[in-house]
């Protein structure tokens, strides 16, 4: 599989999922009972890199003590890299244990997006006696919270929105009391609401309790990693984004929100990671204007200068993306690659669960023998905007986070195959590497000698024996596969659509049948085929247009005649 040269990165995951932060700061480390000097150059939630004086005998895989006092860090770690240079020996230390520290050194929101990339399951405690709550993570995917705090209790959110009254409050902790029972199944036992709705209401009270915790000063976290506890919880799927988007834009403090925001003369600009461009998160419109101020690099001031609203609000718009990584603080001032607003505000078209399942499979099957050109679906002449549109049409459609939804083998196929979007763009948008790539024979690249058109008609072929055999379910991942590789045959489309029907899949069939139909309009079997769909959604009237159309084409066609007998069968049923 190709490499990039300078990087050496494949197709594996990408290990720095915390953030790291650049403070200097002299400490002691131990390496088999000897104590060596040593200074941080940087820091994250799982990681120490550290320069260290002369030549101390340390090697890969030995565990050291890392004796920090700023940031507090005192843990064993496991040298995973080390580097000579003209002071000493570079090393990078993993740390073991529990990953802890205190807010003072961490931002609660990259611990939070720290967790969700790496996709660790476990319970991350925040503490700031004598509050102490806890966030259940499941894979990376928040999935419930506790708090100690009276106020965050499922019963106060019930009475503050007026769902139960202090009567029925009083009678259900009596019974919780004396039962043993979970306050929400009481609640719904005594009739006093409904199953439905406690659902909406432990989803609400539990992103409450996680946005609160954006709002602690001074406390410290701690991951326990392992199985969850998960017995009698609803489990919810949460939004990892959108909760620390919101937990910081609902800040209060002021002193302290402008503690956070940077000062006004440093520059930010857009993230040039497409993990933090295309998050699932629900901006305000309000901040959706102020990120089309931002062009390149912007001083904070002259954000907040021409924000159009007050000091405060837009410090804490620019904490909260900052938070997300959507925004990020420029540290250097050299060029740097314009991103437009629009571009990342573009919203990615709706699909079902079904259809981005079979859209990850085909590409999963498909990505590594399409190569970087064709993953990308562009081709071999295609200049940088082009790169970059395509890469960012298909990372707002393959984004993990997008897609947090997602269990099990079906995520992992996500992640290898944005992994390989992202490798094929941060090399086709570099010259040199391009070079490099365009060079190789294709068959080092991982690639096939044979080009799209070939592959898709092959594939075509294959969905058709399959189809013959009433395999709607394989046919439907050919066809798809070939309609991926070569969009431009209406026919690959059609069949899609058709074995998609067959599977009873007729909302996924109907939109495949409407790409046959904007490549050929006048095909009377594709119209024919899309009345039909239509019949068995329920919808006659829009099934009718489509028959008379095929029949405009072709008056004998015996299928369209049939459609049209059933549109008055259903239209009479109906009246």
């Amino acid at each position: 599989m190709y490499k990039d040269k300078d990087n050496q990165r494949d197709t594996g995951k990408d290990k720095r999922r915390f953030k790291r932060y650049r403070r200097k700061s002299n400490f002691q480390v131990e390496v088999c009972g000897k104590s060596f000097k040593a200074e941080t150059v940087d820091y994250s939630a799982d990681g120490v890199r550290a320069q260290l004086e002369d030549s101390p005998p340390i090697n890969v895989g030995d565990v050291v003590d890392l004796n920090i006092s700023q940031p507090d860090i005192s843990s064993h770690g496991k040298v995973v890299w080390s580097q000579k240079n003209e002071v000493g020996t570079l090393v990078g230390i993993s740390r073991m244990g529990l990953i802890s520290g205190s807010l003072q050194d961490f931002s609660l929101s990259d611990i939070v997006l720290g967790l969700q990339r790496s996709g660790k399951t476990g319970l991350l405690h925040i503490i700031s006696k004598p509050v102490h709550k806890s966030t259940y993570i499941e894979n990376g995917v928040m999935i419930f919270a506790r708090s100690n705090v009276p106020t965050d209790r499922l019963s106060n959110y019930l009475l503050s929105e007026g769902k139960i009254t202090q009567d029925q409050f009083a009678k259900a902790m009596d019974v919780v009391s004396m039962t043993g029972k979970r306050q929400g199944t009481v609640l719904v036992e005594l009739g006093y609401v409904e199953p439905e709705y406690l659902v909406n209401a432990v989803r609400a009270s539990v992103e409450r309790i996680i946005e609160s915790l954006f709002s602690v000063r001074d406390g410290e976290f701690l991951f326990k990693e392992g199985f969850l506890p998960t017995k009698e919880l609803i489990k919810l799927r949460l939004s990892a984004a959108n909760l620390i988007y919101r937990g910081i834009k609902a800040m209060q403090d002021a002193d302290y929100v402008s503690s956070l925001c940077p000062v006004s003369d440093i520059e930010v600009g857009f993230s040039p990671n497409p993990l933090d461009l295309f998050q699932d998160v629900e901006l305000t419109f309000g901040d959706k204007e102020l990120l089309k101020i931002v062009e390149g690099t912007i001083k904070v001031g002259d954000l907040v200068a021409a924000s159009g609203t007050s000091e405060l609000e837009t410090q804490k718009s620019i904490c909260a993306l900052l938070g997300i990584r959507l925004l990020e603080i420029s540290e250097d001032a050299g060029p740097r690659e314009a991103i437009s607003a629009e571009s990342v505000l573009e919203e990615a078209p709706e699909v079902s669960a079904r259809e981005i399942v079979a859209e990850i499979e085909r590409m999963y099957i498909n990505h590594e023998s399409l190569g970087y050109y064709g993953v990308l679906g562009i081709s071999e002449n295609a200049k940088s905007q082009d790169i970059k549109r395509s890469y960012y049409n298909a990372a707002r459609k393959f984004h993990p986070d997008r897609h947090f939804n997602l269990e099990g083998d079906i995520k992992e196929k996500l992640n290898s195959v944005f992994t390989y979007v992202t490798i094929a763009y941060s090399t086709l948008i570099s010259p040199d590497q391009r070079r490099e790539y365009d060079e190789m024979p294709k068959d080092a690249r991982g690639e096939s000698s044979e080009s799209n058109e070939i592959l898709a008609e092959r594939r075509f072929r294959e969905g058709l024996s399959e189809l013959k055999n009433n395999n709607f379910a394989e046919a439907s991942r050919l066809f798809g596969a070939a309609a991926y590789m070569d969009a431009s045959q209406s026919k690959y489309h059609y069949f899609s659509g058709v074995s998609l029907s067959g599977q009873g899949k007729h909302r996924e069939a109907e939109r495949a049948i409407s790409r046959a139909l904007k490549a050929d309009p006048f095909n009377a079997a594709y119209l024919v085929e899309a009345g039909h769909i239509f019949l068995a959604m329920g919808l006659p009237l829009r099934a009718r247009g489509n028959f008379q159309k095929a029949i405009k084409i072709e008056p004998l066609n015996r299928r369209a005649q049939e459609g049209m007998d059933k549109v008055l069968a259903q239209t009479q049923v109906q009246e």
